[in-house]
C-alpha cells in the first residue's frame, strides 16, 4: 500500500483522472509525470531494506531507523521528499531536517513542502508558518514550495486579497527561497484550470 500511493506523487505534487481534456492540462503547463516504471526500482530497494530490517512503516520509531531508511533511499537514486506543515503536527518537517537535512548535502535532495492555508487569517500568519518550515526542515529554500490541497473548499482563502498568499509566495520565489511555486489538488479540472489562469506564469 505504502508503495502504491507513493507512486501517485508527480512533479508539482499534481494528481489527475486520466482523461484527454487532463493530458492536454499537463502538457500545456509543461507537468512530468513520474511513472510507475520510473519510481518502481528505487520504492524497491528501499521497501527491500524495510522488510530486511522488519521495518514497516507503522513500527518505524527511532531516530536511527528513519536514518537509515532516509540513506537507503538516497543509495537507490531517490531524491524527492515530500512534507507539509501539518503532516504529524509538524513532526515530519522536524523529521526532516534531522534525517536529511542535517546529514546529507543540500544539493543531494530536492524538497517539498506545503503551505496550511486553511490555517491562515493574515498576512502574517503565511509569513510565520514559512518561515516555521524552513527552521524545521534545516533549509534555507524549498524546491517545491505548495499551496496545499487547493479545491472548492479552500481556493477562496488562497485568493483572498487580505491574505495576499499568492503575493507573498511569488515575493519568497523572486528571493530565491523558493525554486517552483505550485499547488497541490483534489479539486476538479475545471478548478484547475481557474487557478492557473489566475496564477500565470509565476
Amino acid at each position: 500500500m505504502l508503495l502504491y500511493k507513493m507512486f501517485f506523487y508527480i512533479i508539482g505534487n499534481f494528481y489527475f483522472k486520466t482523461e484527454i481534456r487532463t493530458k492536454n492540462l499537463l502538457q500545456k503547463n509543461n507537468i512530468k509525470i513520474l511513472s510507475y516504471d520510473d519510481l518502481l526500482p528505487v520504492f524497491k530497494e528501499v521497501y527491500q531494506f524495510m522488510k530486511d530490517n522488519d521495518l514497516p512503516l507503522p513500527r518505524i520509531k527511532t531516530k536511527r531507523a528513519i536514518n537509515e531508511i532516509t540513506d537507503a533511499y538516497l543509495a537507490a537514486g531517490g531524491r524527492y521528499f515530500d512534507t507539509a506543515y501539518s503532516y504529524l503536527g509538524g513532526k515530519s518537517e522536524e523529521a526532516i531536517g534531522r534525517c536529511l537535512s542535517a546529514r546529507h548535502p543540500r544539493n543531494s535532495f530536492m524538497l517539498a513542502s506545503k503551505l496550511a492555508g486553511y490555517d491562515v487569517k493574515s498576512y502574517d500568519d503565511c509569513w510565520a508558518q514559512f518561515n516555521i518550515q524552513l527552521a524545521r526542515c534545516g533549509v534555507e529554500y524549498f524546491d517545491f514550495y505548495l499551496l496545499h490541497n487547493v479545491y472548492e473548499k479552500s481556493i477562496k482563502t488562497y485568493l483572498d486579497p487580505r491574505w495576499g498568499i499568492l503575493e507573498y509566495f511569488k515575493e519568497q520565489k523572486k528571493l530565491g527561497r523558493i525554486k517552483h511555486l505550485g499547488f497541490s489538488t483534489h479539486g476538479s479540472i475545471g478548478l484547475i484550470e481557474e487557478f492557473l489562469d489566475i496564477c500565470g506564469e509565476d
